[in-house]
């Protein structure tokens, strides 16, 4: 009986194959009709009333324009193209505000609230002194790619670089950027990293290292007096004992 039921339903519309392009628990509009995105199917959503409906309708334009405007910053897009889908997008939402109110409102929530995209669109509001104004993603560039490097024309920039994508001197990325021996980049940096003798491994001669900014900053009167004790034995410490 059940299988009658759901061979029923599909021949009707009330059920549909879901396109894998469409988010699961996501509304979809096909045909004028609003469904919903349940793991392999869409279901038509045969409670919603006529208005809610309409902010559903409105709420799927804006959704697909701000993913337009999230992807073409991630693809590194122009200036003119970015400008051209925020007019697209700002078009939509102000035609949207004007005949149903706010993202944020009650009655928006109570539309697409159940559609797992919904914060995000509610992100294209900020809240100032009890008011929604538009979002920096309406007029500025607010995403930008992951760009990944895999060359530096100097020591500087491989080490410039694995700071940004580390957060410390990472010289095993530094000498696969930049493929010099080791001494020649230990020698091109000097001055600008330090061999921290506290954290020196003899077993690992790539470890222990620091920039400037964070070795010479701290207990320099503790770190010179570690220096000054490494130096004993072991001459390259002098540069850190003329530093501190």
């Amino acid at each position: 009986m059940q299988q009658n039921t759901d061979k029923k339903n599909e021949n009707t519309g009330d059920i549909i194959p879901a396109d894998s392009s469409i988010k699961n628990y996501t509304y979809v509009v096909r045909d004028e009709q609003v469904y919903m995105r349940e793991n392999e199917v869409l279901i038509l959503q045969k409670q919603l009333t006529t208005k809610q409906k309409d902010r559903i309708k409105g709420l799927c334009v804006i959704r697909e324009l701000l993913h337009e405007v999230i992807n073409v910053q991630l693809e590194g897009c122009t200036d003119a193209k970015l400008s051209k889908c925020q007019e697209e997008l700002t078009m939509a939402y102000d035609s949207y505000v004007m005949k149903y109110g706010y993202i944020n409102d009650k009655d928006s929530k109570r539309a697409f609230g159940d559609d797992v995209e919904y914060t995000l669109l509610c992100a294209l509001e900020d809240s100032v002194d009890g008011k929604f104004v538009k979002a920096k993603i309406f007029t500025e560039h607010t995403i930008y790619p992951n760009i990944v490097h895999e060359h530096a024309e100097s020591a500087i920039e491989a080490l410039n670089i694995t700071i940004a994508d580390y957060g410390y001197v990472n010289f095993e990325n530094i000498l696969s950027l930049y493929d010099k021996p080791f001494d020649t980049v230990r020698n091109e940096l000097k001055g600008e990293i330090f061999l921290n003798p506290d954290k020196a491994n003899d077993n690992y001669p790539l470890q222990g290292y620091e920039t400037k900014e964070e070795y010479l900053s701290g207990d320099v009167r503790k770190k010179l007096s570690s220096a000054n004790v490494s130096l004993l034995k072991d001459k390259r410490y002098q540069e850190n004992v003329d530093a501190l």
